[in-house]
């Protein structure tokens, strides 16, 4: 079967898309570059090209589930006292935190 090639844009989002659904599923903190090649079909040096930080891949996580209030993942990156989810609306701080308990 051949390798279906995606435009650069579109593997971005299909990068950071695996790692916004890998990190609801297994925890913000346990993602990791291989898990993240797998869900998005592709290698980890390709996560690499995207990505050369896998710290990036991680801050664009935590955008994404700002962007679309995504209560569980903003409460994991509040948990780590990630840089990115300490800037999040106040509101959103606290009804992630709310998820907690």
């Amino acid at each position: 079967m051949p390798v279906k090639r995606l435009g650069a844009g579109t593997r971005r989002k299909a990068i950071i898309a695996a790692a916004t659904k890998l990190a609801q599923r297994h925890g913000y903190t346990n993602i990791t570059r291989e898990a993240v090649a797998v869900e998005a079909a592709c290698s980890p040096a390709t996560v690499s090209v995207y990505f050369p930080l896998f710290g990036d891949v991680k801050r664009m996580v935590l955008k994404e589930a700002i962007a679309t209030s995504n209560l569980t993942i903003l409460a994991q990156g509040l948990a780590a006292r990630d840089r990115v989810e300490l800037r999040a609306p106040d509101e959103l701080k606290k009804k992630a935190i709310a998820t907690l308990f």
